[in-house]
Formats: C-alpha cells, structure tokens, sequence
C-alpha cells in the first residue's frame, strides 16, 4: 500500500490540489500504514532485527533528509538543462545510497551514544533517590 501511495501520479496541478493530496496522505493513508503496522507481530528473529535495526534508522534518516533534499533540488535547477534521465537517475541513486550512509553513521556516533548516555543518567538518578 506505502508503494500505491508513493509511486501515485498527481493528476492534478496547481498548489491548491496537491495540497489536498498531500493533506489526505498525511491524515488517512500513513495513519492507516502505521495502526496495520503496530498490530502485527514479527515471527522470526532475523526479521525482528532487520525490523528494529529500520527502526532505530528511522529517526537519523528522517532528521538528515533535509539538507541532501535541497541540495539536490539546487544540483537539479541548476544542471538539469545538460542532464539525461539515466543520469539524473543514477545520480538520485547515489544521493539515496550517500543520506542512508550519514544516516547510520549518525545513528552509531551520535544518537546510540546520546541515548546511553542520557539513559544511564536517568538511571543513576532513580536509583541514588530511591
């Protein structure tokens, strides 16, 4: 289904209309996605490691996309005249395949650390109170 949704042409144009799209997308559809995700259970323990490995990438993917999307968007308005489509392509292949890499270096050096970090803190602190 998060497939249908991704690859979905936009019909229509205009700010006005992609706007409602994008509105119907963020209220029903990915709600939808996660309560189908969050009632089912993992059976083997590989997929539950490749399934909580995705999810502790998720946050470090998501806060690092921003400035490779804009960054592209500049490389795109700026070269796209002199740029075929494999190119282009293989290009966002590579940008996709780099952001997954900061991603998970962001994930090893900093959040896993920082949630250590600040988990002992908080355990250090209920423990001396009580």
């Amino acid at each position: 289904m998060f497939l249908l949704v991704l690859f979905t042409p936009m019909p229509f144009g205009g700010v006005y209309q992609n706007g409602a799209f994008e509105l119907v997308a963020l209220m029903v559809v990915f709600p939808f996605l996660l309560l189908v995700g969050a009632g089912t259970e993992v059976a083997h323990a590989k997929t539950a490691a490749v399934c909580a490995f995705f999810a502790e990438l998720s946050y470090p993917f998501y806060m690092s996309h921003y400035p490779f999307m804009k960054i592209h968007n500049w490389w795109v308005r700026t070269h796209s005249a002199s740029c075929s489509a494999g190119f282009c392509f293989a290009l966002g292949v590579c940008e996709y395949l780099a952001l997954a890499a900061f991603a998970y270096a962001v994930m090893r050096f900093w959040d896993r650390p920082v949630r250590r970090a600040l988990s002992e803190s908080t355990q250090h602190k209920t423990t001396t109170k009580g």
